[in-house]
């Protein structure tokens, strides 16, 4: 009898999930239109398949507000064409974040005729599959910016009146992943037409000579003249760095210099501060696809104000990051390296080199994150980068030995002291060593560092033990006794 009801149980809510649909209604009065997913009710409305209109097309003159219900985030329509058309009295949409458009091809005239809508949050639109633009913003005389950073148009066909008559339009955001290769000329007629206060990032301004294809990409100042704005996934207190804010970033807490040159990945901290504490965003961060091989170049005294265990930098899903440069840090958050499964080679790994810094904690994931601290003077009070694992090395120190703790060493990725198999999680310090082969730190490279080496290596005494990774190999080994002889031997 119990396995008969657990049957029945289970047929019936298989049934409620194969029932379960993406439907449209109006409240009565028809101002509203809300998206849902589930047992569609009578007399709502079917969502639109291709370039056809939606059922609720024809009612739609009196909306002022548009609502995707959290539900509608299971749904995966195929089009949005016409969805919001000639809704000339909307001014709200709520919700858009869980409307998944990742398998839509038909875009176009989603949002045509919205003549009072000030502003759209697209920044989650997964665009991948998307064909056709055609009039996709066409008329929306109010809208002041559009962020597409998260567009991918590289399969767009058809783009024609795209912006159209966007009167205010000032500023297109967009990524390297904006292309029009799938276009031409012809599919791409008055695109920007009327776009008279349209700017681009580096100061290109309208021409109504210019408003198809030719000037749809980011702006490369006179010798390439575009209508849109490049952007880069790196936010410094939550702005965004752009083509346009890149020569001096600023915004609040921001003080002091602060610049991106995007053709070496290089952010300059020139005597900056940056203070997260009253905001929700990291004073540094990236994201998924940031910037490969991100160098933080310090300049003169730079400061990052921030409250307790909260993370300043957030290296996302690193591709290589480098923190340098003659000057100094003085950070008070922590410094988060999330490398995950994108460590494959030498690109991949990041390094603390050539300058001092304070940093409250340096933190990593729990997979195969590298951190190389080379000549240079970290201080910090949590250190765990993840151990020595799969290949990869966890920290390692080059022309650098363990100040503090006393008697602490670097072996198999992270730092101890003694005989302790447990890894130190308190205060460090680490100093730069100016010479090779110094393993106890006397300033001189002889037979007392050998000793060093052999009273660690078979007693396990730590007393004399600075600097015992001579050969870089993130172990102490016999092999730092060779390397020591080496040096010795000037070989």
């Amino acid at each position: 009898m119990k396995r008969i009801l657990f049957l029945l149980v289970t047929m019936a809510a298989y049934i409620a999930a194969w029932a379960a649909e993406p439907y449209v209604v109006y409240t009565t009065d028809n101002t509203t239109l809300t998206f849902y997913y589930g047992t569609k009710p009578s007399g709502a409305y079917s969502l639109n398949a291709g370039q056809s209109y939606p059922e609720w097309f024809y009612d739609n003159p009196n909306v002022t507000q548009v609502v995707f219900d959290p539900s509608f985030a299971q749904a995966r329509p195929t089009s949005t064409a016409y969805w919001l058309y000639g809704m000339t009295k909307l001014t709200t949409i709520t919700g858009i974040n869980y409307l998944n458009t990742s398998n839509v091809v038909f875009m176009s005239y989603m949002f045509g005729g919205c003549q009072k809508l000030t502003n759209l949050n697209l920044r989650g639109f997964n665009t991948s599959k998307a064909r056709d633009f055609q009039s996709m913003f066409y008329n929306c005389v109010k809208l002041t910016s559009l962020d597409l950073s998260s567009f991918n148009t590289s399969g767009v066909y058809f783009m024609p009146e795209m912006f159209y008559n966007c009167s205010n339009l000032t500023t297109i955001i967009v990524s390297d992943n904006w292309s029009t290769e799938s276009t031409s000329s012809e599919y791409t007629n008055d695109m920007f037409k009327y776009c008279t206060k349209l700017v681009g990032g580096a100061g290109t301004t309208y021409d109504p000579n210019h408003v198809d294809m030719d000037y749809a990409h980011i702006d490369g100042g006179p010798s390439n003249p575009g209508y849109l704005t490049g952007v880069y996934n790196l936010w410094i207190n939550g702005v965004r760095v752009t083509e346009a804010n890149k020569d001096g970033v600023t915004g609040t807490g921001i003080s002091g210099s602060v610049t991106y040159e995007p053709s070496t990945h290089t952010l300059t901290l020139d005597n900056a501060t940056i203070d997260q504490r009253n905001i929700t965003d990291c004073a540094i961060s990236t994201v998924y696809g940031a910037p490969a091989n991100l160098k933080i170049n310090l300049v003169g005294m730079n400061k990052i104000l921030a409250n307790d265990n909260t993370i300043a930098i957030n290296i996302k899903e690193s591709q290589g990051f480098t923190l340098c440069g003659s000057g100094i840090l003085n950070c008070l958050g922590a410094l988060y390296l999330d490398a995950r499964y994108h460590l494959t080679n030498d690109a991949t790994m990041s390094y603390i080199k050539n300058c001092s810094v304070y940093i409250n904690q340096i933190l990593s994931d729990d997979y195969e994150e590298c951190l190389t601290i080379d000549n240079a003077d970290v201080t910090t009070e949590y250190l765990y980068v993840g151990a020595d694992h799969n290949g990869y090395e966890g920290l390692k120190l080059i022309n650098c030995y363990v100040a503090q703790p006393q008697g602490g060493y670097v072996n198999n990725g992270n730092i101890y002291v003694g005989s302790s198999s447990d890894w130190w999680d308190g205060h460090v310090e680490i100093k730069h060593s100016g010479i090779p082969g110094d393993v106890n730190g006397d300033g001189h490279v002889n037979s007392g560092d050998i000793t060093a080496l052999y009273d660690y290596l078979l007693n396990g005494d730590t007393s004399n033990l600075v600097n015992g990774d001579v050969d870089n190999d993130d172990h102490i080994t016999s092999g730092d006794i060779t390397a020591v002889y080496s040096i010795m031997l000037g070989s």
